[in-house]
This record gives structure tokens, C-alpha cells and sequence, in this order.
């Protein structure tokens, strides 16, 4: 995954989870814990910071 299709992910995966929230679907908790998944995979990874992960999965952060 490129810098550029990592940057996109993310903003597609923020947008779908704000939709979902929005919604108040039933699955957004769900996928919000997929999501924090997947930027702990990247993290581990080293294409995220532990900067940019704390930020990105911060509770109040992930709440839109």
C-alpha cells in the first residue's frame, strides 16, 4: 500500500464511519473496532506513527 492509497483509506474509513454514526447503525461499533484493528496492524507495520495512531484512535476522536 502506497503512502497515497494509505492517506485514502483513512479518509474512507473516517467518512464511512461518520455515515454510520450519523445513521446510528448498529454496526458502527463493529466497525469502529475493525478500524482500530487495522491502524494497530499498521502500526505495528511502521507505516503509522505512534503519534498519528494515539490520535487516530482516540475515544473522543472516533466519535465524530
Amino acid at each position: 500500500m502506497t503512502d497515497d492509497e494509505l492517506e485514502q483509506y483513512l479518509k474512507d474509513s473516517i467518512a464511512t464511519l461518520r455515515i454510520l454514526l450519523d445513521k446510528r447503525s448498529e454496526r458502527f461499533e463493529e466497525l469502529v473496532a475493525s478500524y482500530v484493528a487495522d491502524l494497530t496492524y499498521l502500526l505495528s507495520l511502521g507505516r503509522i506513527s505512534e503519534e498519528d495512531y494515539n490520535e487516530l484512535t482516540e475515544p473522543d476522536n472516533l466519535r465524530f
